[in-house]
């Protein structure tokens, strides 16, 4: 095994998971370097210092998919080295491009393929959105409480 994917829905639990799976396997694997990523989207969000919305533009989503792709091509080059790579969302990310009913075809081929060139195991966190909820509720307050009132205001 070379890559664990770390996927669910906000608040899951998702970040607790990848700390304790990265800390858990460089004590059993110690003949094994454990490399723990940051979700794909949340990293390009930052970059383009976007507020964490869920869905963005088309072209946006393309970018994360492409990003998150680089990365993939980057594990698959470097599975022989000794390394577990754990990572968040990963194939999932096409999720929200559906729903921007986006054509996914060749990016679910693309994932397939270097998900099992990988031997990649996938961890999916069931969570009650009412839990969710709950874990970031103070978060998602002070976002909007940061927004100017034309921000705040729905379309």
């Amino acid at each position: 095994m070379n890559h664990i994917v770390v996927a669910g829905p906000q608040a899951s639990g998702k970040s607790t998971l990848k700390k304790y799976l990265g800390e858990s396997l460089k004590n059993k694997y110690k003949y094994f370097e454990v490399v723990v990523f940051d979700e794909i989207r949340k990293l390009s969000q930052s970059k383009y210092n976007l507020m964490g919305a869920l869905t963005v533009k088309k072209s946006f989503e393309y970018a994360i998919i492409e990003e998150d792709m680089e990365r993939l091509k980057d594990f698959e080059e470097r599975r022989n080295e000794g390394i577990i790579f754990i990572d968040e969302t990963s194939i999932f990310t096409l999720a929200h491009a559906i729903t921007q009913k986006m054509d996914i075809d060749k990016y679910f081929r693309f994932y397939e393929q270097r998900l099992k060139n990988l031997n990649s195991k996938i961890i999916f966190l069931d969570v009650v959105p009412s839990v969710s909820w709950s874990r970031r509720k103070q978060e998602y307050e002070g976002r909007l409480k940061s927004l100017s009132e034309k921000e705040r205001i729905k379309d």
